[in-house]
């Protein structure tokens, strides 16, 4: 779960769903996922909570929604994205938009993701 060199950073992290709560709706999977975390690193504390979720619209097309907010002593921000992919069984990309909803940057553009289990 976590390494040794992991605690010793002061990072914590609780999480709820990942792969475990899977649903099917209308013939179709789909996840939802709710993590939260604590880290402490050179005095710099910092609290985030995330929610994430996907649904598989049509045949290896999936439609991903993340949304997280991040907090500190000094700076504070919420973030939204979502992104459109689609699985090609050996790896799977998607494109999408993220944006800063609120906070101290003006975060926004596109992003490009690329992932493969083994």
């Amino acid at each position: 779960m976590f390494s040794g060199r992991a605690l010793r950073r002061g990072v914590l992290l609780a999480a709820a769903g990942g792969h475990g709560t899977s649903f099917n709706a209308w013939g179709r999977e789909g996840f939802v996922n709710l993590e939260a975390g604590q880290r402490s690193r050179g005095g710099c504390d910092r609290s985030a909570l995330k929610f994430s979720s996907g649904y598989e619209f049509a045949p290896s097309w999936m439609l991903g929604f993340k949304s997280w907010s991040e907090g500190g002593a000094e700076t504070g921000s919420a973030k939204a994205e979502i992104t459109r992919g689609y699985d090609f069984d050996i790896v799977s990309v998607a494109v999408g938009w993220r944006e800063e909803i609120s906070g101290n940057f003006d975060e926004k553009g596109w992003i490009l993701v690329a992932s493969s289990a083994f």
